[in-house]
C-alpha cells in the first residue's frame, strides 16, 4: 500500500530546528527553575518611618503571602480572602511577633489593616513617639515561627538616613538610635 511520498528536509536545515527546539528547551528550563529559586529565602521587610507630623512612626511590614497565609489560614485552603475577619487575624499575628520596646516596654499600637499586591501583603501599624526618645528597641519574630530560615530586615529611616538590623530565629530584640549622625 502506498500512501505517497512525504518529503523530507534536506538534513542540512534540520540544525534550524533543533537550534528552536534547544533554544525553547532552555528558555522553560531556566523559567521553571528560576521560579522554584525565586523564593528558596524566606524574607521580609519592615519599613519604620517618622510620620509627617513627626508624633509617630508609621510601620510597613511586607511578607510573601504564600509563607503567612497557609499558617494563618490553612483551614481555607491556605488563602485569605481579605475579609475583615482575616484582616484582624493578620493583625493579632503580627502583634504577637513585632514591637517597638522602650525601657522593657512594648508601646502601643495601632494596626491600620493590610492588603496583598502581588505575591506580597503589606500589613500597616502606627505608634505613638515618646518625647526626648534617644533611641529604642525593635523585636521582630515574623513568620520565624513558621519557617525557621526566616530573615527579616528591618529599616528605620530618620532625617534621611537609614538604619538597618536584620532579625533571625530566636534573636533578642536589636537598638535603633533617635539621632542620626547628619543631626544636632
Amino acid at each position: 500500500m502506498h500512501f505517497g511520498s512525504v518529503e523530507r528536509a534536506p538534513e542540512h536545515k534540520l540544525w534550524r530546528l533543533h537550534l528552536f527546539l534547544g533554544l525553547v528547551s532552555l528558555i522553560l528550563l531556566i523559567g521553571w527553575s528560576s521560579v522554584a529559586a525565586a523564593h528558596r529565602a524566606h524574607a521580609g521587610l519592615t519599613e519604620i518611618e517618622r510620620s509627617r507630623s513627626n508624633t509617630e512612626f508609621e510601620i510597613i511590614h511586607r511578607v510573601f503571602a504564600h509563607d503567612l497565609e497557609p499558617y494563618l489560614f490553612g483551614e481555607n485552603n491556605g488563602v485569605w480572602e481579605e475579609q475583615l475577619e482575616d484582616v484582624k487575624k493578620i493583625g493579632t499575628y503580627v502583634e504577637a511577633h513585632f514591637a517597638l520596646v522602650v525601657d522593657g516596654e512594648a508601646l502601643p499600637t495601632t494596626y491600620i489593616g493590610a492588603e496583598t499586591d502581588g505575591e506580597f501583603i503589606f500589613i500597616y501599624f502606627t505608634t505613638p513617639i515618646p518625647d526626648d526618645l534617644p533611641s529604642f528597641d525593635v523585636y521582630n519574630a515574623l513568620l520565624t515561627n513558621i519557617k525557621d530560615d526566616q530573615l527579616n530586615l528591618v529599616n528605620l529611616t530618620l532625617d534621611g538616613e537609614t538604619q538597618s538590623h536584620y532579625f533571625q530565629f530566636g534573636e533578642q530584640p536589636k537598638t535603633f538610635v533617635m539621632k542620626t549622625s547628619g543631626a544636632d
